[in-house]
């Protein structure tokens, strides 16, 4: 017979387990068993969703993703869009800096319009912009062009201003969250240390570039870290931009064209042509792109990034 504290002790163990194992469970059922099938999808031909009829082929998906000029149109967009995340933080910081003077009013309600377009879906967010560039009578900046009279401008379907249309369309949608998570770090900046710089005759500008940036810097670097692995896998924005030139794959001259948008085409469009095993490459080449250049900047973060 067991006692009391035995069986206390094994309904102690058992709950543990339970708790423990389902998000263990879950990630291997649902991220590590994935991961192990694309892994071996990348070094096979499958031009159909059914893994019983991939014929190994070895690595030569990935010797034709090297081979093919799109993949590195995608990767200097992938790039390209990436400088939204630099001036997103900018914007945010600027922003929290000025919603943390406690002398201005109506705080809250700055930060909830701010924030706002953060929590909009990226398919609203573009179809937004797509109509404020649109060329029709419709859209409302070539409409402000005519009324001023001037040529209205085919936005939508000139190559060279998709990337800045995109890059204005995803600074706008993630500057909000920079903002909050930068305010919420100045918010937890001891403000006796401040008040002693003062004392000491540290104006403004010294507080902010000597005191305060590098109290805030590893809020920065985890800031930039997410935005660097979120900015290259961007897909959606590209993807809603691209189908608005209708008869065109990846927009006017592959304008559109990203590393994630390419692996969608090639899995899911480009299916007889390219297929899931070429994707499932793609996908493992943009799965080390990732960790190279999360890696290169941990490496870098040691010389900007203050944990004092």
């Amino acid at each position: 017979m067991m006692t009391a504290k035995q069986k206390k002790a094994i309904k102690h163990t058992l709950t543990c387990w339970a708790m423990g194992g389902l998000p263990v469970f879950g990630f291997i059922l649902f991220m590590f068993l994935p991961m192990l099938i694309s892994l071996w999808l990348g070094f096979t031909e499958l031009h159909v969703f059914e893994l019983d009829k991939a014929k190994w082929v070895g690595v030569e998906n990935y010797k034709n993703v090297f081979a093919d000029p799109m993949f590195y149109k995608a990767i200097v967009n992938t790039l390209y869009s990436l400088i939204s995340v630099p001036i997103s933080m900018l914007f945010g910081l600027l922003l929290a800096v000025l919603l943390n003077n406690e002398s201005l009013k109506f705080r809250g309600v700055f930060k909830a319009l701010f924030f706002l377009p953060f929590v909009c879906s990226s398919v609203v967010v573009t179809t937004t912009f797509m109509w404020l560039f649109d060329v029709s009578e419709f859209g409302i900046i070539n409409s402000i062009l005519k009324s001023c009279g001037l040529n209205t401008v085919s936005f939508l379907t000139t190559p060279a201003l998709i990337m800045p249309i995109a890059t204005v369309m995803t600074v706008w949608n993630g500057t909000g969250q920079y903002m909050l998570i930068f305010q919420a770090a100045l918010t937890n900046i001891n403000k006796e240390v401040l008040e002693a710089s003062a004392i000491d005759g540290a104006n403004a500008e010294k507080r902010f570039f000597k005191i305060i940036l590098p109290l805030i810097s590893p809020t920065a670097f985890y800031l930039f870290t997410t935005g660097l692995i979120g900015g290259l896998q961007n897909f959606v924005m590209f993807q809603v931009l691209a189908s608005a030139t209708s008869g065109t794959l990846y927009g006017p001259s592959d304008a559109c064209i990203t590393l994630v948008f390419y692996l969608y085409q090639s899995a899911f469009t480009n299916v007889y042509l390219n297929g899931p095993g070429f994707a499932a490459a793609i996908a493992w080449v943009v799965a080390v792109i990732i960790m190279i250049a999360t890696w290169l900047n941990f490496k870098l973060s040691k010389k900007w990034v203050n944990y004092d």
